[in-house]
């Protein structure tokens, strides 16, 4: 989104499959005023940053632990997944591999202590539907992440999205493959004409 966002002359369409990232509520402001920070107050910060970047690296690290187990792994993969058929060794395998490698644990510490982006869903979409780029909004509704409601708040935010409603879980080109590719190439055939 934001590569369409910031150059649609070289974009076709922007396809999002249970997409995450900041969505502001309607209620919310585009933009907030930053509140005024007392004089004092960057004195502390250096301190209390260590401090809190040291705790949740040793957190994490431990999280990451647990994460990494092939059990712990398929107990997910059977939260997110519509059908426990396309759960099968290789799959586990697929995220255990690259778990092993001696980066992992950092790439997951950075990961999950990152800022948020720059720029929210909303903000990206606005710049997006200035260009009226195509929008296909490929959702699995069984998600118990990325919810159907999330789709329902971007479609309010970009009118023209085509949706397509999977029943499908969290990873619907794997979960539901035939129906997410279908779709998906059926998109592409429309907006590369």
């Amino acid at each position: 989104m934001n590569a369409a966002a910031n150059a649609p002359n070289l974009i076709k369409g922007v396809a999002l499959l249970n997409s995450a990232g900041p969505l502001q509520d309607t209620d919310d402001p585009e933009l907030q005023e930053p509140l005024p920070v007392p004089w004092y107050a960057g004195m502390y910060s250096s301190v209390r940053d260590s401090m809190t970047n040291m705790v949740k690296r040793v957190v994490l690290y431990f999280a990451f632990q647990r994460a990494k187990q092939p059990e712990r792994i398929k107990e997910v993969l059977e939260m997110v997944y519509s059908s426990n058929d396309t759960i099968d060794e290789d799959l586990v395998d697929s995220i255990v591999v690259p778990a092993t490698d001696p980066a992992a644990a950092e790439v997951f510490f950075r990961i999950n202590s990152s800022k948020a982006p720059s720029k929210s869903v909303n903000q990206l979409l606005k710049q997006m539907r200035g260009s009226k780029l195509p929008l296909l909004l490929l959702w699995g509704d069984l998600d118990p992440w990325i919810t159907p409601k999330r789709a329902d708040r971007i479609q309010q935010l970009y009118p023209e999205a085509e949706r397509v409603r999977l029943q499908s879980g969290h990873c619907p080109h794997d979960d539901t493959p035939e129906e997410a590719n279908a779709a998906l190439l059926g998109w592409l055939g429309k907006i590369c004409k």
